[in-house]
């Protein structure tokens, strides 16, 4: 996918006080999430093979801000929530194959092989069945520049003409 041409028609599509809103989450060094760091190593040497994921971690790919920033939809704000959740195991099997790199369609016969293995890490930091994980997700907010601040005139503020009163 091409982030700057996708901007530039989401540009002709959303109306003019309209936003790009991109949603994401990460794992922060906490003692929860001490799991976290296996979990990703042991996806990652299932997602190898997957030439997207290679091309998204090679040098010369940036963040989606640095895409952001190059296009209409430029002023930027960065919303978020941290929480802590108790999730069952089989919660980050699921996760594991849900996401396009280590699908069941991309990883075929090894998929069991890849639910066992992260079964048996996950039960290494369980607490019975589950798991505790800290998430921070977020939303970033792109939208256009505006001329005209809305609040101003909404909030007293009177427009400078430069001639002195």
């Amino acid at each position: 996918m091409d982030r700057a041409e996708t901007l530039r028609r989401l540009d002709d599509m959303i109306e003019r006080d309209g936003a790009v809103v991109l949603f994401g989450d990460e794992h922060p060094e906490v003692p929860d999430n001490r799991w976290h760091g296996e979990y990703r190593a042991l996806l990652d040497v299932y997602a190898q093979a997957d030439a997207d994921c290679e091309h998204r971690s090679v040098a010369g790919h940036f963040r989606h801000d640095a895409v952001l920033l190059d296009s209409a939809f430029h002023q930027l704000e960065r919303i978020g929530i941290v929480e802590r959740r108790r999730i069952p195991v089989e919660r980050l099997v699921d996760r594991a194959l849900s996401v396009s790199s280590t699908s069941p369609t991309r990883l075929d016969l090894r998929v069991d092989e890849l639910a066992a293995r992260v079964r048996e890490l996950a039960f290494r930091y369980a607490d019975g069945d589950l798991v505790t994980e800290v998430v921070e997700s977020t939303a970033l907010i792109a939208k256009r520049l505006r001329t005209q601040i809305p609040c101003m005139s909404a909030c007293g503020y009177a427009a400078q003409s430069g001639a002195a009163g």
